[in-house]
């Protein structure tokens, strides 16, 4: 299906999309990024472009509109240590999935393998089971990583998309309470409804323009959420408190409800009933939500202890940093793993 908007019969995302990825930029840094070359092959990138709702790889948008090297230079790195890995072409639907999302799943696993050949060894990537397992102090150890991404990740996408069409267009939700933007078939939609009127250069000249006398000045408000779409001015004097609700839940109970929801997520992925001790490595970076929350509150709720389940860590990590035992934040064990086990582990987590 096809949207009609301001005599356009193509999605606006698609449009957009393509207009503003760079090829040759992409084909500069394939030549600077072997590794991620190899990961990715050109023809796989654009088999994505006519894929909804995104309509391009993953790895397109970000080789083709990211200016920054260092996301890609730190990528290389820990594409080199993937690749060297036993069955590292066991993670292949991770490469070709185009879905937009699917970035933070794989740099997260990335990092916990590159994290696991620092404290372990014979780190490999499975076959079927977890995503990965090490040999730590002398017991094999499985890790099955874990990226919370609920709307966070539609939202990440729109977010980069409006800033690239504009730096002055902003998003705001509330923050720390039930958020939930269109899944499915309906994120095409959804994304072509936002996005289409800001086709029209006169259209966002027009509210920019306003916003130089009264601001934030709204270009799009979700019915079914919080979200608001908004130009932002320049003068002080000029902005209208309250026109854009400034709320923010309970973090403590936004803390719980994300922890249990990602054990709750993890419990029957594969196949962990089987793969003991076992580790899930949640990574909540996409939720500024989680981050919020964190930044002013410590991790007091425990989430209840499943029998799949036995250790799960928590962390808020970047594509540009490197892992380490501080980062891996113990929420859960079970009472299957003996202290001394995970004495070993955490010993060897520690290390230097």
């Amino acid at each position: 299906m096809r949207y009609v908007t301001n005599d356009r019969t193509e999605p606006a995302q698609r449009e957009l999309v393509h207009r503003l990825i760079d090829w040759n930029r992409i084909g500069s840094r394939y030549e600077r990024y072997p590794a991620i070359s190899r990961t990715f092959p050109l023809q796989n990138l654009k088999k994505g472009c006519e894929k909804p709702p995104y309509y391009c790889h993953y790895m397109a948008w970000r080789l083709g509109t990211w200016t920054d090297e260092s996301p890609f230079q730190r990528l290389e790195e820990l594409l080199g240590c993937a690749e060297a890995l036993a069955n590292w072409e066991h993670e292949r639907s991770l490469i070709s999935d185009p879905d937009f999302s699917t970035f933070w799943s794989l740099v997260w696993q990335l990092q916990v393998a590159e994290y696991l050949c620092k404290i372990g060894k014979d780190v490999c990537w499975a076959k079927s089971g977890p995503d990965l397992s090490a040999l730590v102090s002398d017991e094999r150890w499985y890790v099955e990583c874990y990226t919370y991404q609920k709307s966070f990740a539609l939202l990440s996408f729109l977010e980069e998309l409006l800033v690239r069409i504009d730096p002055d267009i902003r998003i705001e939700y509330n923050r720390c309470m039930p958020f939930s933007l269109p899944s499915g078939k309906a994120r095409e939609r959804f994304l072509h409804k936002v996005l289409a009127p800001l086709l029209d250069p006169a259209y966002l000249a027009k509210h920019k323009k306003d916003a130089e006398q009264r601001y934030p000045v709204i270009l799009y408000g979700d019915p079914d959420s919080s979200l608001y779409v908004y130009v932002e001015g320049i003068d002080v004097g000029a902005y209208i408190p309250g026109r854009i609700p400034n709320v923010v839940g309970h973090p403590e109970s936004y803390l719980e409800t994300a922890l249990r929801e990602a054990v709750r997520a993890k419990r029957d992925s594969n196949d962990l009933a089987r793969y003991h001790p076992n580790l899930v490595a949640v990574n909540y970076l996409l939720s500024i939500d989680y981050r919020l929350a964190r930044s002013s509150r410590t991790i007091s709720f425990r989430p209840e202890r499943d029998s799949n389940i036995d250790v799960a860590t928590a962390s808020a990590f970047g594509i540009d940093e490197r892992l380490t035992r501080e980062d891996l934040e113990v929420v859960m064990f079970a009472e299957s793993v003996d202290s001394g086990s995970l004495e070993r582990i955490a010993r060897a987590c520690s290390a230097p």
